[in-house]
């Protein structure tokens, strides 16, 4: 299935310019009026790690040195869930959260904080909501953010540990016997 440049932008909840820079970058394989879902899921993928402080150009160095790959985006599995019809702004005021708080989760998070202009990812709409009951029943704006950090920080523990789980079960053996990790 291939996709329009408006339906990649849509999709991959980034604006023009930022897919011009992709091009550049010879990030995506796609052009026009003809992009793969892999494009779709390089665009967001590369924006999530630069808003994260990731430069997109040293993560496709990597790509290019073999270092990193990508091909991870090509699998059945990997699904990339179409943001919110609406900006940060406009959640904000419907569902009872203050702006400035939404916005600084994300970087209690470990991310950058959203324009308020930016498109809302479904995911946080489980954190606004949470954070609307926290509020509610009393608990300062900081309190939420410690929370959130907490949270997000043991999230980065969990997924460190599968990762080290995956390399010394899976990859290095797998590795050691000659098999090829696509087979």
């Amino acid at each position: 299935m291939s996709f329009s440049r408006e339906q990649l932008v849509h999709r991959a909840g980034v604006d023009e310019d930022y897919v011009d820079r992709l091009h550049e970058l010879g990030a995506l394989r796609g052009r026009d009026e003809a992009y793969e879902e892999r494009d779709v899921h390089v665009a967001a993928l590369l924006y999530m790690w630069e808003r994260a402080g990731l430069s997109a150009s040293a993560i496709l160095a990597a790509v290019d040195s073999g270092t990193l790959s990508l091909d991870f985006l090509d699998s059945a599995a990997w699904e990339l869930p179409e943001p919110l019809p609406i900006t940060y702004r406009e959640f904000a005021e419907e569902h009872r959260n203050p702006l400035h708080l939404l916005q600084s989760i994300q970087e209690a998070m470990g991310f950058a904080a959203p324009d308020p202009d930016d498109r809302v990812p479904r995911d946080d709409i489980a954190v606004a909501e949470l954070a609307r009951i926290v509020l509610e029943i009393g608990i300062s704006d900081e309190g939420v953010q410690r929370l959130f950090r907490v949270y997000a920080d043991n999230v980065r523990r969990l997924a460190m540990a599968e990762a080290d789980l995956y390399m010394e079960e899976l990859e290095e053996p797998w590795a050691g016997a000659g098999i090829d990790e696509s087979s």
